[in-house]
């Protein structure tokens, strides 16, 4: 199946045997056709043999949206994965449900109030601090009080203090112009647009070199960054992070449910197929995306159980990736293509590491240095809050953020497994003793993807990437936030509307 580019899914229960007997369950999701298709594999295209009236690329948040709030219509979402919610899926291990993506969002918003209202669902508030792990030393309560209690110098403790101060002075200072730039619009106070765009269009690794900042701050960003604001410093706009640093450890209007986001892509899951029969087609991987010559319809061609099927739509909605859209939509511009090519994408994968007894509970996350992983989440935070019988079993959700220059080493399987392998060595130099307790390693090898605001994407890429083709309506999400998925999908879901009328 992998051979010829269909989905698939791989289930291993053991490591191999050369490495340390660490059950390493991990599930691989492959992308062989996108893969065809980039180095120029040409797949069949036959006629069309059913008819719709919007067809979705993408089960993910934004695509859901989109098609609930087509309940009139004739809609399908053909969806690659086995499973719906894209970056919003969990899983459960020993009763305890454990997120494989979103992690956590705002306690009211359109979003959430849509979710209570539609479908009496209401996340739990989260009350936490934010944690940090220097070496061996565990500070909970790092980024509120705990600068004091880094095993660093108190010349290196008053750099972080520097630092914060910074972050929270050019969030207050910029941010009229911030809310302009993230809106699309021309910033109207002279005074700041050119400091805006500077720091836009500059990384924040080269922010922190020019303030001076010394190796401890680079490796607390280092940590905190990539999973938390969207890439490693040297990848990323100064001014994205330093937005994001500015509010690091408030968690004031947060909330949760038990694995993350998933119970509101699943929902909206519910929702959608309950609307009519077969409206979501999963292990169906998009390979064309064809305006007709005559401009009325648009041709799409996808994978399934080994064949190839052509739906014809009025109009469809690119709910996916768009580093896969500028492959598959046939005559997007070549300006577009240019810029998502130059995209920066920061995958993420989600590691979770399954005791039979209480490792860690002094904070919701904690993020680390010296090891794949970023940090640590105690899975059933919302249920427990740090008040649960030590002997009871634990999921720590830990996010791995692989380097660029690592991404193809997710190909290699060996090297997967020793990343687990070298995450709970980690894990047991913080704790030890937890490596007698570690039954096993959940890991869903689906990478997030999640798009970085790289130097200039705002300004530069943004206002290019997400421009329609024809028919074809380009989403302006991708892998953000739920709430920017939500914000998305009621705008696709319109716009769609648009075409058909």
């Amino acid at each position: 199946m992998a051979a010829t580019g269909l989905p698939l899914e791989r289930v291993y229960s053991e490591s191999p045997p050369t490495t340390p007997p660490i059950r390493t369950n991990r599930r691989h999701i492959v992308r062989g056709p996108a893969h065809m298709i980039r180095d120029g594999h040409r797949f069949p295209l036959p006629p069309p043999t059913e008819f719709k009236d919007v067809v979705i690329v993408g089960a993910g948040p934004n695509s859901l949206v989109s098609a609930y709030h087509l309940p009139d219509l004739e809609v399908v979402c053909l969806e690659k994965e086995p499973r719906c919610g894209g970056n919003a899926q969990r899983s459960k291990w020993r009763g305890i449900y454990f997120t494989e993506g979103a992690a956590y969002t705002r306690t009211r918003s359109d979003l959430t109030d849509f979710m209570a209202s539609e479908f009496g669902i209401k996340p739990t508030p989260v009350q936490s601090n934010i944690g940090y792990i220097a070496g061996t030393t565990i500070i909970p309560d790092f980024y509120q009080t705990g600068f004091d209690k880094l095993p660093f110098d108190q010349a290196i403790r008053a750099e972080f203090n520097r630092f914060r101060n910074a972050c929270v002075e050019a969030e207050s200072r910029l941010r009229p112009g911030l809310g302009e730039l993230y809106d699309g619009e021309d910033i109207s106070e002279p005074s700041l647009q050119d400091e805006v765009l500077r720091l836009e269009t500059m990384s924040f690794e080269q922010w922190l070199i020019d303030h001076h900042y010394p190796r401890e701050v680079f490796e607390w960003c280092d940590a905190y960054c990539p999973t938390d604001v969207g890439g490693y410093p040297a990848h990323m706009s100064a001014i994205t992070a330093l937005v994001s640093m500015a509010n690091v450890g408030n968690y004031d209007g947060s909330a949760t449910w038990p694995g993350g986001l998933a119970p509101m892509a699943e929902a909206l899951e519910t929702g959608v197929r309950a609307q009519g029969a077969n409206r979501i087609r999963t292990g169906a991987f998009v390979v064309s995306v064809t305006n007709t010559k005559d401009g009325k319809y648009v041709d799409v061609t996808y994978l399934q159980a080994n064949r190839p099927h052509t739906i014809r739509c009025k109009t469809c909605i690119w709910g996916g990736q768009k580093h896969i859209a500028r492959y598959v939509v046939q005559g997007m511009p070549e300006e577009q293509k240019a810029a998502i090519g130059k995209m920066s994408y920061n995958d993420i994968s989600v590691m979770n590491l399954c005791y039979d007894r209480r490792i860690y509970d002094d904070a919701l996350i904690t993020w680390m240095n010296g090891g794949p992983i970023n940090n640590i989440l105690s899975a059933d935070w919302v249920r427990n809050a740090g008040n649960t019988d030590p002997d009871s079993p634990q999921v720590l959700t830990c996010d791995w953020t692989n380097r660029p220059e690592d991404r193809a080493m997710l190909l290699d399987d060996n090297w997967v497994v020793e990343q687990c392998q070298r995450s709970a060595r980690r894990m047991e130099e913080i704790f030890p003793g937890s490596l007698d307790h570690l039954v096993e390693i959940r890991l869903p090898l689906r990478a997030h993807s999640w798009v970085s605001n790289s130097p200039g994407f705002i300004s530069e890429l943004l206002p290019v990437i997400s421009n329609d083709v024809g028919r074809v309506v380009v989403t302006r999400s991708d892998h953000g936030s739920f709430n920017s998925a939500y914000r998305a999908g009621l705008e696709n879901a319109a716009k769609a509307r648009d075409w058909i009328s």
